[in-house]
């Protein structure tokens, strides 16, 4: 099946990448999707109403089961494989998709995002996969472009739900997921896997066909899977579940720098923006519909996703970090600043009221630009190769943790404490961001995954040796 897709080794890892990242347009479809359903269902017309309380648990209940989910999957890629997982990562969203096509009460709605948080939290870890197709050349691009698919997800969904009822769009949405499912069943498994797991012959065959060259060609990358293998699994099973948390405890460093990044990430409020567009346009109190700015919105970001590959592939991280972060910063302060000023004035009263929609499309368009793809790119590069997929997990359990909490009350912090209050945390942990990347992030450019453990993380081993 490899060899059907083409004779190029950089078409192979593109398709085969883009196979895998449809479910970050899923994923992408259900982050936005509450945006627009509590919009329609407020309409005069609409046979649904929900109150404020019950919104929010729709809104937090596309990621309420995506902690377990996300920790469970990353530990059966490990054990199972990258393939077989990915395989079974549509389901969820195929069944809630149907489900949402005929419910008629909140309760059935609300067990239908339930349903796709399970998707959502397997979705999280497609990363280690795409990672090890990769070559170092590529890897950038290829990650960089969860971002962009996830925007895809995201503009496709605010396009249809402008047009279209929330239960039709759920039926296209169902009819997408399953062609998505369908689809990965051409994708090989991981060589890095197979290699770690003791099936060296297959691994290699593989490699070959992935990168359309000899074995002869490929010395490099076998040594390189060599050497990451030689401590990971024995060939005859692999490590138990003692000795895997075992060797996660023992990447604390790659596991703190990662989540406290996708912490501050989730805090500085893109998830929030994307899930509650809608209300929080509406709160800002300025003269133009709400729902057509949130379309605009989300093709601020697409445009920002769009551009990411370009930046990731020829800056070092650390610069796009920064620049991305502090445009960020700068956005949301001009929006708190304005806020301070005029949120109470009457609109034909406030000056160049223009500016909000400007400085929320260049903040979404900064974030998908940098920020939000680095954070799938670095988990994807800092994790050892043994432990990836449970560390990968571990980092989509806390990750949804903190977005589901916060999906949950920072609207109670705008309803509570007025939405002053929201965007004052928001420009905070932008600002928090800024500092992450100009003094913490390992610099991963333009090296292998083994690269990065041996420059970064095996100090003390390398020290040892030179004694």
């Amino acid at each position: 099946m490899l060899q059907r897709i083409s004779s190029n080794g950089t078409a192979k890892q593109v398709c085969y990448g883009l196979i895998t990242l449809l479910i970050y347009v899923s994923i992408g479809v259900s982050r936005s999707y509450v945006a627009f359903l509590s919009h329609q269902l407020n309409q005069p017309e609409s046979e649904l109403h929900l109150t404020n309380d019950e919104k929010t648990w729709i809104g937090s209940g596309v990621c309420l089961l995506t902690p377990v989910a996300s920790l469970v999957t990353g530990y059966l890629m490990d054990v199972i494989g990258r393939r077989t997982c990915i395989a079974f990562m549509f389901v969820p969203f195929l069944v809630s998709w149907t489900l949402v096509s005929v419910v008629s009460s909140y309760g059935m709605l609300l067990l239908a995002m339930i349903i796709s948080s399970i998707g959502l939290g397997m979705g999280s870890s497609v990363v280690p996969y795409v990672s090890e197709i990769s070559t170092a050349k590529h890897r950038g691009i290829l990650l960089a472009l969860v971002d962009t698919t996830l925007n895809v997800g995201v503009i496709l969904c605010s396009v249809l739900m402008y047009y279209l009822k929330w239960n039709i769009v759920s039926i296209i949405f169902a009819l997408m997921s399953l062609i998505s499912l369908l689809l990965t069943l051409i994708l090989p498994e991981s060589p890095v896997w197979l290699y770690s797991k003791g099936k060296k012959e297959q691994a290699i065959e593989v490699l070959e066909a992935l990168r359309s060259k000899l074995r002869c060609q490929l010395d490099d990358e076998i040594k390189d899977m060599e050497r990451s293998s030689s401590v990971a699994i024995d060939q005859k099973g692999g490590r138990g579940l003692v000795d895997t948390l075992k060797k996660c405890f023992q990447s604390w460093r790659q596991f703190s720098i990662t989540n406290f990044f996708t912490l501050f990430i989730v805090l500085a409020g893109p998830f929030i923006l994307l899930s509650y567009s809608v209300l929080i346009i509406e709160e800002l109190k300025i003269p133009y519909d709400a729902a057509k700015l949130a379309v605009i919105y989300s093709i601020a970001g697409f445009c920002g996703s769009f551009l990411s590959p370009f930046f990731i592939h020829n800056f070092k991280r650390r610069i796009v970090l920064t620049i991305s972060a502090g445009g960020m910063t700068v956005s949301m302060l001009g929006i708190s600043l304005y806020e301070i000023f005029y949120l109470h004035e009457e609109n034909e009263n406030k000056p160049c009221v223009w500016i909000i929609p400007i400085f929320l499309c260049s903040y979404n368009l900064l974030n998908n630009m940098g920020v939000l793809p680095l954070g799938f790119v670095i988990g994807g590069e800092l994790f050892p190769l043994e432990v990836r997929g449970t560390l990968q997990g571990f980092s989509g359990f806390l990750c949804s943790t903190a977005w589901t909490v916060s999906l949950k009350f920072y609207p109670m912090i705008m309803f509570g404490f007025g939405i002053r209050a929201m965007l004052w945390c928001f420009t905070l942990f932008c600002a928090l961001l800024v500092f992450y990347g100009i003094f913490i992030l390992p610099e991963t450019y333009g090296k292998t995954l083994n690269e990065v453990q041996e420059q970064y993380f095996s100090k003390k081993k390398n020290d040892e040796l030179k004694l």
